[in-house]
């Protein structure tokens, strides 16, 4: 898998080899306004690589706030009108609870 240049300590994308295998962001801390913009880089960065997929990982995540949800629901938005998917893989707990109220369990892939 590459590793852009937009990884940082919080935000960390692979993109694959095989264009037919999903991309994956993983998310690590804490996730509110102050890393909404380099979530929407990462996000960016995917899609400009015209990968099929995206799976989203959370199994790091300490804490998200509204501002990251809104990213991923718009990723999803972005792909889906592109005929791509956006997945969340391994929610931790604290991110599952938040997906739950918010009703986005659908988005874990199973």
């Amino acid at each position: 898998m590459e590793t852009p240049e937009v990884d940082s300590r919080q935000v960390i994308v692979a993109l694959p080899d095989n264009p037919s295998d999903a991309a994956v962001i993983s998310l690590v801390g804490e996730h509110d306004l102050s890393t909404v913009g380099e979530l929407s880089r990462a996000l960016a960065t995917v899609a400009d690589a015209g990968r099929s997929d995206l799976t989203i990982d959370l199994s790091d995540v300490q804490f998200m706030d509204s501002a990251t949800i809104a990213q991923i629901l718009a990723a999803r938005t972005s792909l889906g009108e592109e005929g791509r998917m956006a997945r969340i893989r391994d929610p931790s707990p604290l991110a599952h609870y938040l997906l739950a109220i918010c009703g986005l369990t659908d988005l874990v892939a199973s």
